[in-house]
């Protein structure tokens, strides 16, 4: 059984953090959730997120690249 993770992310502030990779990583692997699991998003331009995941336990990581845009 899947589900569907969405949200908007955001700092301290509430101000949307855009651009930003949201990362899952099961704490238990079964061939279920490793097929069906999308294990990565990056979030769009007002901090929105959408997942769908199996059923069960993860981590969830941030990653920013936080270098300037030349």
């Amino acid at each position: 059984m899947s589900v569907v993770i969405s949200g908007a992310l955001t700092d301290g502030a509430g101000i949307p953090m855009s651009g930003c990779q949201i990362i899952l990583k099961s704490r238990v692997n079964t061939s279920e959730v490793v097929m069906r699991t999308r294990a990565d998003v990056v979030t769009g331009n007002n901090g929105e997120y959408s997942f769908e995941a199996q059923v069960g336990k993860y981590c969830v990581y941030l990653k920013r690249d936080w270098r300037d845009e030349y």
